[in-house]
C-alpha cells in the first residue's frame, strides 16, 4: 500500500512536471501568449498538492523549475516561473487562515513577486517603454493586481473542479 501511494505520487508529480514544462515551452513558442501559458502552468501545479501532499507539491515544483531551466530556450521565462510557480503552495498555506489574513498574505506575496521579477529581469522583459514613467508603473501594478484577483478566483474554481471531479476517479 505504501509502495502504491509512493508510485502514485511519483506518477502524479512526473505528469504534472511534464505538463508544466510543455505549457511553458508553448508559451515561449507562441507569440503573445507568455502570460496565458504561465497562468496555465501555475494552475496545473496545484494537482500534486491536492492529490498527494505538500511535500509532493514542493518536489514537483522543484522538478518543474529545474526541467524548465534546462529545456526551455528562454531561461528568463523559466526563472519567472520560479517566482510564480510557487503560488499554489502560498495559496494553500495562506488559506488556512481567515479570509482577510489570507487575502493580505496572498497580495503581499504577489506584490513582492511582481517587484522582484521587475527589478531582476527588467532588462529582459522588454516593458521599458511602459515603465518609463512612475505613473505607468503604478497603473500597471494596479492592472496586475486586478488580474491577480481574477487569477485567484479562477484558481479557486480549478481547485474545486480537481477536488470534485478528478480526484474521485
Amino acid at each position: 500500500d505504501i509502495v502504491d501511494k509512493s508510485s502514485s505520487n511519483a506518477a502524479t508529480g512526473g505528469i504534472t512536471a511534464a505538463l508544466v514544462v510543455l505549457f511553458l515551452y508553448v508559451g515561449t513558442a507562441v507569440k503573445n501568449s507568455k502570460l496565458f501559458f504561465m497562468f496555465i502552468s501555475t494552475i496545473v501545479m496545484v494537482i500534486p498538492y491536492i492529490k498527494c501532499s505538500i511535500k509532493a507539491g514542493l518536489l514537483t515544483y522543484a522538478a518543474s523549475l529545474i526541467l524548465s531551466v534546462i529545456l526551455l530556450p528562454n531561461k528568463v521565462y523559466a526563472l519567472v516561473f520560479g517566482f510564480f510557480g510557487i503560488y499554489p503552495f502560498i495559496k494553500l498555506i495562506s488559506e488556512k487562515k481567515n479570509y482577510k489574513t489570507s487575502l493580505i498574505l496572498k497580495y503581499l506575496w504577489f506584490n513582492a513577486t511582481v517587484f522582484a521579477v521587475y527589478f531582476l529581469f527588467k532588462d529582459f522583459i522588454h516593458l521599458k517603454g511602459f515603465f518609463s514613467l512612475m505613473e505607468g508603473e503604478i497603473v500597471l501594478l494596479i492592472i496586475f493586481e486586478i488580474l491577480f484577483y481574477f487569477y485567484d478566483y479562477i484558481f479557486d474554481k480549478f481547485i474545486g473542479y480537481i477536488k470534485h471531479r478528478l480526484l474521485k476517479l
